[in-house]
């Protein structure tokens, strides 16, 4: 397991309890990632649409027998790994609750929060689930102001106005709120105190990973009588962000996908936990 600071009085009993709860999370988030293939190579096997050739179908059936048995093996480890890992999960939400002078209603997601940012260390399929709930639509709004692609001068360097001088100001303030609120861990029987914050250097990782990339888009060309042909003209470029947004169907509202920022800030806070591990 990745090297974190220990509460300096943690037992060996206490330490092989951590080390299955952190295994547990581990485990857990790659079960789901297994489910998830089952399900793909299940509508690959289907072939509905008769893509896929006879031979390239039974090549789908026998990965999706392999995963059913890892799944099936990973169930018993589960199932060993759960009482500890209720343990060590619990007693981390009571000291979160400890900590403050209010009960806190995400005790439990906090504690699950950095169990699996342990047991995602050295793993980066893991990393985009390590984190729940940690963005939110107005942190959307402030990266989007942030990365105004009109906002260059003519040799393409980035220029700032007062409107994205106060996004970036509130960007900050709003990552730091949700790490505070998502990630604060206080001394408890098996760690230290561990509140994570970013730098600027953190925060330059944020924004530089925030803009992905691009493409063109292309609009069909209609006849007379409003069909599309198979002639198209150019429509500009669509970015592509770290947090997607998506209007939802037949509403004003919108819907958010936040994995890929989740990641980033996992990957980023998993190294300020092994910092503060090597600086003792």
């Amino acid at each position: 397991m990745l090297q974190i600071n220990f509460n300096e009085n943690i037992t060996a009993e206490q330490r092989e309890e951590l080390d299955c709860a952190i295994t547990f999370a581990q485990c857990n988030m790659e079960q789901t990632i297994r489910l998830s293939s089952i399900d793909k190579l299940a509508k690959k096997i289907e072939n509905k649409s008769g893509k896929y050739t006879v031979q390239e179908v039974e090549v789908f059936k026998a990965q999706k027998s392999v995963l059913e048995n890892e799944v099936a093996e990973c169930k018993v480890e589960l199932e060993q790994l759960q009482d500890d890992y209720d343990e060590v999960l619990n007693h981390i939400a009571s000291k979160v609750n400890d900590d403050k002078d209010f009960v806190v209603e995400n005790a439990t997601e906090i504690a699950g929060n950095f169990l699996r940012l342990l047991g995602a260390a050295n793993n980066h399929k893991l990393e985009k689930m390590a984190l729940a709930n940690l963005g939110t639509a107005e942190m959307y709004d402030c990266f989007l102001i942030c990365h105004d692609l009109n906002a260059t001068t003519d040799n393409g360097r980035m220029t700032l106005n007062k409107e994205q001088k106060d996004a970036y100001k509130q960007a900050e303030q709003l990552v730091q709120g949700a790490l505070r609120l998502a990630l604060s861990i206080p001394e408890n029987d098996y760690t230290e105190k561990y509140n994570i914050s970013f730098n600027k250097t953190d925060m330059r990782l944020l924004h530089e990973t925030f803009v992905k990339g691009f493409r063109n888009k292309y609009e069909a060309i209609k006849d007379a009588d409003g069909k599309a042909t198979a002639d198209f003209n150019y429509a500009g470029y669509e970015m592509s962000y770290a947090i997607s947004r998506k209007k939802k169907k037949d509403s004003d509202e919108y819907s958010y996908n936040f994995e890929k920022f989740n990641e980033v800030v996992a990957r980023i806070a998993i190294g300020k936990i092994a910092k503060k591990a090597e600086q003792n």
